[in-house]
């Protein structure tokens, strides 16, 4: 049906020479026929909003002269977060030439579940005045709590010029989040060049004598 929705599930099993008959609690069930090995489940689960976790027992029935046979036997689990994580702030640092993101994911559980939720994708699109764009990936991560992370990212060996900077992270379920930094970037990594000029002509190995004809550029 929808993106965010499942209309149908498979069920397997060993086969048996009766039928059995598949039950999802709360969702559905099927029968499997004899000799058979699955069947599936109709059902209309749609998770459209928020984040959580949820496992529905998988219970298996024997029929006829079997009827006593079965019990649980499974689990089907789901799980879902429509969430984006949210980038706090980006700052750029011209002395070291990094650009800092804090972003916070308040899905983010601190117990078992913790792995079911978490944003580890980074990345900083850096665009020229050309509008040539330069994704870079983050030179560091530093967890500062279980929702928290600083993440840097170093655009020092970029060409000289002028740039509008993008951050984005992106949680395990794909929600993404992106905020752009709100100054230019100018970055020079072009040195200076320094003339000697001494009596109009360059100086460079030559011997001075007296600074009142010594022009430096």
């Amino acid at each position: 049906t929808g993106p965010d929705c499942v209309d149908m599930g498979r069920v397997n099993v060993e086969p048996r020479p009766y039928v059995q008959i598949a039950t999802i609690i709360g969702l559905g069930s099927c029968n499997v026929a004899v000799g058979e090995s699955s069947c599936l489940v109709s059902m209309d689960y749609c998770k459209t909003s928020g984040k959580g976790y949820s496992p529905y027992q998988i219970h298996m029935k024997g029929t006829g002269t079997y009827a006593n046979l079965g019990g649980l036997q499974s689990h089907f689990y789901t799980y879902w977060d429509m969430n984006p994580p949210v980038i706090n702030s980006i700052v750029s640092n011209p002395l070291d030439k990094t650009v800092v993101m804090l972003v916070t994911d308040s899905d983010v559980t601190n117990d078992w579940t913790t792995y079911m939720w978490a944003t580890n994708i980074f990345n900083l699109s850096l665009k020229d005045t050309s509008n040539k764009v330069t994704t870079l990936s983050p030179k560091s991560v530093a967890v500062l709590n279980y929702q928290l992370k600083q993440v840097t990212f170093d655009y020092s060996k970029l060409p000289s010029g002028k740039y509008t900077a993008t951050g984005a992270a992106t949680d395990t379920y794909n929600n993404t989040a992106e905020l752009k930094l709100s100054s230019t970037i100018l970055h020079d990594v072009t040195p200076p060049v320094v003339g000697i000029i001494f009596e109009g002509k360059p100086a460079d190995g030559s011997l001075v004598k007296g600074l009142e004809n010594l022009v430096i550029t």
